[in-house]
């Protein structure tokens, strides 16, 4: 509920709006359609009907176990490197998880959260820009993960898991939530403050480092080995 989401989040309550829905399509789409909604508007959804991901990928997300969460952003975003957004919300993700279940999660770049080898949550981040001045107005970051989820449908079953699944524990979303929310903030800071430490945080989580892997840019398709990750969040292969 949001009364427990806020206070969870105790004196940091009074910056955030929250707003719960039963079931809507995405809950980034429901900020982009929603210009209006003031700055550090969280919107939460019991049900995805079409979770996304990175490049049109979908995001199981129908489960009422799950946390499905969007946080928006208007304000102050000069304070946050663009580029390495999605980084610093992975590791927020991946500490919030680890401190939870007593895990060492790994982060398939740039945008997804592995335990036990298996996805656990994924995040999409969006910005919209002032195209004359080319300046971020709007920052949308999108969370989803498996807390209570029981079951997923078999072709998930090998490839995806929950924090259920891995501690045999129903776990309280709300304080999960509040966590999520103060973590990601203390994150966001460093992608300016402390860029080189997000960095090499984000590296020593990665998955496949040393390891050959597929690139797949639009429509190009190719292989290489992945070498290192670069000042600026990129793969360097």
């Amino acid at each position: 509920s949001d009364y427990e989401i806020l206070k969870n989040l105790g004196s940091a309550g009074d910056e955030y709006h929250i707003l719960i829905l039963d079931e809507i399509p995405s809950t980034n789409t429901y900020l982009k359609d929603h210009e209006e909604l003031p700055h550090n508007t969280i919107v939460l959804a019991k049900v995805q009907s079409q979770g996304r991901g990175r490049r049109g990928k979908s995001f199981y997300s129908m489960d009422e176990g799950g946390i499905y969460m969007s946080l928006l952003k208007k304000k102050n975003l000069k304070d946050y490197d663009i580029e390495l957004v999605t980084i610093a919300s992975a590791l927020a993700l991946s500490e919030v998880t680890d401190e939870t279940l007593g895990t060492n999660s790994q982060v398939k770049w740039v945008n997804d959260l592995f335990v036990s080898g298996k996805k656990i949550a994924g995040i999409l981040t969006e910005g919209t820009m002032e195209l004359e001045t080319r300046t971020l107005t709007s920052l949308i970051i999108g969370v989803g993960i498996n807390i209570n989820t029981k079951a997923f449908p078999k072709e998930l079953e090998e490839i995806a898991t929950s924090f259920f699944l891995e501690s045999n524990e129903f776990k309280e979303r709300n304080a999960i939530i509040a966590k999520i929310i103060l973590t990601l903030e203390k994150y966001l800071l460093m992608t300016k403050t402390n860029p080189q430490i997000l960095i090499d945080q984000y590296r020593s989580k990665m998955l496949y480092l040393g390891e050959e892997i597929q690139v797949h840019q639009g429509n190009n398709h190719y292989s290489g080995i992945l070498k290192d990750l670069s000042e600026n969040g990129h793969l360097i292969i």
